[in-house]
């Protein structure tokens, strides 16, 4: 299913029982940012794993972390601000994971997506993972409304609570 607007954003989520077993909700996942998927290929996702990931309660779908001076950075310098912040490159810093959406086989496919808000407007900045500098670089950024967010997520609550009650 698609919860959302691909041609804006949204999540492509479809269970595939031909892939699942008894212990795991196995199917088909992707983000749609202004109309390209990722990751643009298909894969088997762990949907018991994504959904509870989506869904925990520090999760910044659902803490929607607010910051006027990121939210306002150009998407490029507040991606690589937002990239420091959870990776410091400094091992005296501590990790800081306030804005990333942690969708673990997402970022295996070698996606990474930030979250940050600032008032009724939500910014997602998309990057990809890069062999040579070891980084994720800066993709793709859409702002979209809160209102439309809270909708994504109580229509994919509702459709996978079966998964989600596992």
């Amino acid at each position: 299913m698609i919860f959302g607007d691909p041609f804006k954003f949204a999540f492509f989520i479809d269970e595939v029982p031909a892939w699942s077993s008894s212990d795991f909700d196995n199917g088909f996942f992707a983000i749609s940012v202004d109309g390209i998927l990722y990751p643009p290929d298909i894969r088997c996702f762990t949907l018991n794993v994504i959904l509870h990931q989506i869904f925990l309660d520090i999760s910044p779908l659902i803490t929607l972390p607010e910051s006027e001076a990121l939210f306002n950075d150009c998407s490029e310098i507040a991606f690589e601000k937002l990239q420091n912040i959870t990776f410091p490159e400094n091992l005296d810093v501590d990790n800081n994971y306030t804005y990333r959406i942690q969708i673990t086989e997402f970022e295996d496919a070698g996606y990474i997506l930030f979250i940050v808000r600032f008032m009724d407007k939500i910014k997602f900045i998309l990057g990809e993972y890069n062999n040579e500098n070891l980084r994720f670089n800066y993709i793709h950024e859409v702002i979209i409304e809160q209102k439309i967010i809270n909708e994504m997520l109580i229509e994919i609550g509702k459709t996978y609570k079966h998964i989600l009650l596992k």
